[in-house]
């Protein structure tokens, strides 16, 4: 039987996801806010991406709003849960969440959430938030 090894040869470097949290390029969202997370409809290990937290901070960042980084984690977990009920078994879904403050003429983000395994050392399964630009 031929592996991947045989095929493409010795990996050459591997990047773990507590290396990339480490990084500040993945947050540990069930490591900041456990209480959250652990009050909420997800039942796994969450994660964002650099680039949902920073449009997060952006939103939290703008004072007349009164966003705060609770309120707008709870929203997207909430509008998670309503698409994941929604949908049928897969392990990516697209949905939006409307996040006031950003400095656009729309508020809608869209959000990937992808399961998969939380690092090589550890395949239990974590859910991926990343935020996807789109255009209308």
């Amino acid at each position: 039987m031929t592996n991947l090894t045989d095929i493409f040869g010795p990996v050459i470097h591997t990047y773990t996801t507590k290396q990339a949290i480490q990084d500040g390029y993945l947050i540990d969202i069930s490591e900041k806010y456990p209480k959250l997370v652990e009050h909420s409809p997800v039942t796994l290990p969450v994660i964002f991406t650099k680039s949902l937290w920073d449009i997060i901070t952006q939103a939290v960042n703008d004072k007349e709003t009164g966003n705060d980084y609770r309120g707008i984690i709870w929203d997207i977990f909430l509008m998670f849960y309503f698409k994941a009920r929604a949908s049928e078994n897969t392990d990516i879904l697209f949905f939006n969440v409307i996040i006031t403050g950003l400095g656009k003429k729309d508020d809608l983000v869209m959000i990937e959430a992808k399961i998969k395994g939380l690092d090589f050392d550890n395949p239990s399964p974590a859910l991926f938030f990343d935020y996807k630009e789109h255009s209308h």
